[in-house]
């Protein structure tokens, strides 16, 4: 046999072997036998980055009474980032989830009947399509990390009734909080947030930017971002929402 058939021959071992391999690959990532492997893109820089996310919504009535809530969670993301793919996330989890109310009926009956509820309950964060997200995009020579809104379920436990409004009682079991990151005036936007097709650029706010270079020398860096929204009437109605998310990111 000559050199150049045996060249030939030993080539076409060699890619029907990885052929075969890269078949077993999209096999497993498609759900067949054996562990799913994560697609990592070529040249990615490897990212693990940790948010501690509180948010708190206050609102005082015209008599003074008042009712709140706050939620509290950790929320960590690995992934890998790459200039020709983007953002390419490989595990996301959430622990140390907190919330607490404060709700006030008000009573037909008259103030002595109102009744003041205080409530606490952990967040489960068990449904990926409702839990907050992490993303990275890139413009230019500049990464931008966003953290975008979500409604954040919560375990509501029993709650007394309420005098005369026996109809008022929340019922106990999964609810749902809304707490939304646009409507904060102050918080910095994706450049292209008005008309992106993702949520998660449209609304969500802008935690760091760093120089795509920086990351892929690999660092470590904490930042945080404080927001603040209120408005009141000459009635006494005044309301507050506050969202604060202290982040760190590693980039190796």
């Amino acid at each position: 046999m000559s050199p150049v058939i045996r060249c030939l021959l030993l080539i076409l071992t060699l890619a029907l072997t990885m052929g075969g391999c890269a078949l077993q690959d999209v096999g497993r990532l498609l759900g067949g036998e054996g562990a799913a492997l994560p697609l990592v893109p070529i040249g990615g820089i490897p990212i693990s980055m940790v948010a501690e996310v509180e948010t708190d919504h206050r609102e005082t009535a015209g008599g003074g009474e008042v009712l709140s809530w706050s939620l509290a969670w950790r929320h960590s993301a690995e992934g890998h980032l790459s200039t020709t793919l983007g953002w390419a996330p490989a595990e996301e989890t959430f622990d140390r989830g907190h919330g607490y109310g404060r709700d006030h009926c008000f009573s037909p009956c008259g103030a002595e009947h109102n009744l003041t509820f205080n409530w606490e309950s952990e967040l489960p964060f068990d449904d990926p399509l409702e839990a907050p997200e992490f993303h990275i995009r890139i413009y230019g020579d500049e990464a931008l990390v966003l953290y975008g809104a979500a409604d954040v379920a919560y375990e509501r436990p029993p709650m007394p009734e309420c005098p005369c409004l026996p109809d008022w009682r929340i019922p106990e079991g999964r609810h749902a909080i809304s707490y939304e990151t646009y409507h904060y005036a102050d918080a910095e936007r994706a450049p292209d947030a008005a008309d992106s097709m993702l949520d998660i650029v449209q609304s969500g706010v802008v935690l760091l930017r760093i120089p795509i270079e920086e990351l892929r020398a690999g660092t470590e860096i904490t930042t945080a971002v404080d927001l603040n929204e209120q408005e009141g009437d000459a009635d006494g109605f005044a309301w507050e929402d506050r969202l604060r998310i202290t982040l760190t990111l590693t980039s190796s």
